[in-house]
């Protein structure tokens, strides 16, 4: 692909700040430095340092990025002034508005920049996960060298209930679990759009419509969390519920804090802090409430130019020292407008009974529409795994959805000795969808299986999907009737994953309009990088050495997929290279070749280099069945995934080994076309050729071995963080997903 890259977005965010002072600046500097172009900052009658400090940022160089309001009332509901918030920030023009709170502090390893220039049009919101950061029982705010020190993160037991469950802030009060032992919610970046309201805590957007979201991965976008950094802060905080307590909110409403104002008077603060700090020294200090931690330097690291910056703009010393000459007049009251608009949008919440701040909206009102799915499940074949896939996503969206089964091509697969690998629990999911009822009418039927039927059924239109990986199409490939026959039907659509397939159907004369490309994902949650210590312990368990470097194929072992190409690639680069390694994980299992067929094929055509036996014992076949968490490993303890293919419908492996951050080495010219990109990879040079079957690209020998050499010698050009990230966001099952479902007429 040789595309522009997309222009970097325009990215605002939005900080709301009471009696903060000095992390709302560390805060709102991080952000500068790294993810945003400006930020709106209102401070909420602050009774501390914070306007000051403030003023003093905004006299400084980042001044001009920074836009300071102010509202002196009590009158406060956070979720209806951060939405007055994104009123103001229209005048900074935003692509994208990132709201944040003063102990939050965005990783984005990638970019975030990057990584929303990359996502597609349709998506209009990102979800990332916020982690929690635990602070030492010492941790002095006014100590800008002590935020370098925050190396602990929590981790959370996912299997107990969110943190803000009434019942959990209860046993959290009252010592019965750890804060950090809780899940803690997300947060959300969000495209700029007038019909968008963000939720209480900038957690979520009203509407929320999943299929416009990206549920981004931690390895791509996290939020390093604060939220009890030090005693002091505990006080500030507790201060704060008393006033919410005073004002009669409901308890929902700021709940830490309400919760701490409770502890503060029954003078059990000193007790809750003993429990939520931790010295990086002693990793068992809070072991009895049933917390697991992990070292992560990461915030450290993220922190550390943000905290060299306001030493150097001359803010040393924090809080501010008394009697400094500081600058006022320089934060603008909240508009007036806005402030009545947010005061009637509060009323609006108190009015709906929900507490939670937001307008009670009508329900949306939908034509009820049916699916039949006819195909493949539970079974290692391309056809089956990526119908499973889109099943779970079809599943979230409110139709009727029915599944009939057809019969394998071959009789003999099964999903005992050729299962999928997906999770008992997602089977199950898929599993549970009801077989159509005999004479039921439906809005669509799609079908995935082989041959392709082409016969007419009950539904309104007919999808067929199809993979003529040879760009061609012959009777063979059908079932019911002709191309030429199905094209003069409008109740028939043909749905294929590549334009190097489209061209089949093109050939065999079915008409353009009716042929869709939708390429297959990938599921961010099973291909995502893996932490250095994992790999490190996936290498070690596969027993590959730190200087080991490993090239990985997976899939059939048919000449189509160039496997004779890429042995004889490593062969002949072995001898240059002897920590070179390569992993074939074949599919034997559905087709019964091995490598040691292919080596033998080769061998007799005089085709096989000469290597000794111990170099050969770097050619490493596996052909058991992996689940989801198998191929996870393998991908990430490799350094190259290299495909070297002659005819291919799509290649889903190579994509699924770019999420796992892999560089891929492809074919030129064939279905990776459709997916390859600078970032992720090199292509190899191929000639068109004319076969039996179709027609086929032809690597270059040399062109293959040079580009692995390439990959080689700079491990670190393609693929990694940035490369998983724009997979995730344009391939995902997701965003794959709700392109099916628009195309199959369902919303």
């Amino acid at each position: 692909m040789t595309d522009a890259p997309p222009q970097p977005p325009r990215v605002i965010g939005l900080l709301a700040v009471r009696d903060e002072w000095p992390l709302a600046a560390v805060a709102l500097v991080h952000a500068l430095l790294h993810h945003v172009d400006a930020v709106v900052v209102l401070d909420h009658a602050s009774s501390d340092a914070t306007p000051a400090g403030l003023a003093l940022l905004k006299a400084s160089a980042l001044g001009e990025r920074i836009q300071l309001l102010h509202l002196d009332s009590e009158a406060f509901r956070q979720e209806a002034f951060m939405n007055a918030m994104v009123e103001v920030s229209q005048a900074w023009a935003p692509d994208w508005i990132y709201p944040f709170d003063a102990d939050e502090f965005l990783l984005a390893p990638g970019g975030l920049k990057a990584l929303l220039a990359s996502l597609p049009e349709q998506l209009l919101a990102v979800h990332y996960p916020l982690e929690n950061w635990i602070s030492t029982p010492d941790f002095d705010d006014s100590d800008l060298d002590g935020y370098l020190n925050l190396q602990i993160r929590s981790l959370p037991d996912l299997a107990m209930p969110p943190v803000m469950e009434p019942s959990m802030v209860q046993a959290i009060a009252e010592g019965q679990t750890n804060y950090f032992r809780l899940p803690f919610g997300g947060k959300v970046i969000f495209r700029n759009s007038s019909s968008a309201w963000l939720e209480a805590g900038s957690h979520s957007l009203r509407p929320f419509l999943r299929s416009q979201s990206l549920l981004a991965h931690r390895t791509h976008l996290r939020g390093a969390h604060v939220p009890l950094l030090s005693r002091v802060r505990l006080n500030r905080k507790a201060a704060i519920g008393r006033r919410h307590q005073q004002a009669g909110a409901p308890s929902s409403f700021g709940w830490q804090n309400q919760m701490l104002a409770h502890l503060e008077q029954q003078g059990r603060l000193d007790e809750f802090w003993s429990r939520h700090a931790l010295d990086p020294d002693d990793d068992t200090a809070i072991t009895s409430d049933g917390l697991r931690t992990c070292r992560d330097p990461v915030l450290a690291e993220a922190l550390r130019p943000t905290i060299s910056l306001l030493q150097s703009l001359g803010l040393p010393q924090m809080p501010l020292p008394a009697g400094i000459d500081q600058p006022t007049g320089l934060a603008q009251p909240l508009p007036p407008e806005l402030y009545r608009l947010a005061l009637r949008a509060s009323a609006a919440c108190r009015g709906n009974g929900s507490g939670q701040g937001h307008p009670a909206a009508p329900p949306q009102q939908r034509r009820a529409r049916s699916l039949c799915v006819e195909g493949w499940r539970d079974l290692n074949h391309s056809y089956s795994l990526v119908n499973q896939w889109q099943l779970l996503e079809l599943l979230r969206r409110p139709l009727r959805l029915c599944h009939r089964d057809t019969a394998p091509c071959n009789p003999a697969w099964n999903p005992r000795s050729n299962g999928s690998g997906l999770p008992q629990e997602l089977l199950d999911r898929i599993r549970q969808i009801p077989a159509p009822q005999g004479g039921e009418h439906f809005s669509a039927i799609y079908r995935i299986s082989f041959p392709l039927n082409l016969l007419p059924g009950p539904a309104d239109q007919v999808f067929v999907f199809g993979t003529p990986d040879y760009a061609h199409c012959d009777a063979g490939m059908f079932l019911g009737c002709t191309p030429a026959e199905a094209s003069r039907r409008n109740d028939l659509a043909i749905v294929t994953p590549s334009r190097w397939c489209q061209r089949g159907f093109l050939e065999a004369g079915f008409p353009e309009e009716r042929i869709h490309v939708l390429p297959h994902g990938i599921a961010p949650a099973c291909f995502f990088p893996a932490e250095q210590d994992q790999r490190a312990r996936y290498r070690q368990q596969l027993g590959f050495q730190d200087d080991d470097f490993v090239l990985l194929h997976l899939g059939s072992l048919f000449r189509n997929k160039g496997i004779d190409l890429l042995i004889r690639a490593f062969a002949e680069l072995k001898p240059v290279h002897p920590r070179l390694k390569l992993v074939v994980k074949d599919q034997s299992g559905l087709y019964g070749l091995r490598v040691n067929d292919v080596m033998q094929a080769l061998d007799r055509s005089g085709q096989l280099p000469a290597l000794r036996e111990q170099q050969w014992r770097d050619l490493i076949s596996i052909s058991a069945n992996l689940d989801l968490q198998g191929l996870h490993a393998l991908y990430n303890a490799c350094d190259l995934y290299v495909s070297p293919y002659r005819a291919e419908g799509f290649n889903l492996p190579p994509l699924e080994a770019a999420a796992c951050g892999l560089p891929i080495v492809v074919t030129a010219g064939g279905a990776t076309d459709d997916y390859v990109s600078p970032e992720l990879g090199l292509t190899v040079a191929s000639e068109l050729q004319r076969c039996d079957l179709g027609f086929t690209r032809e690597p270059d020998l040399d062109a293959l071995k040079q580009a692995i050499e390439a990959v080689m010698h700079n491990p670190g050009r393609w693929g990694g963080s940035a490369g998983s990230a724009l997979v995730h966001a344009r391939f995902s099952w997701q965003v794959i997903g709700q392109r099916l479902s628009d195309l199959l007429g369902l919303g």
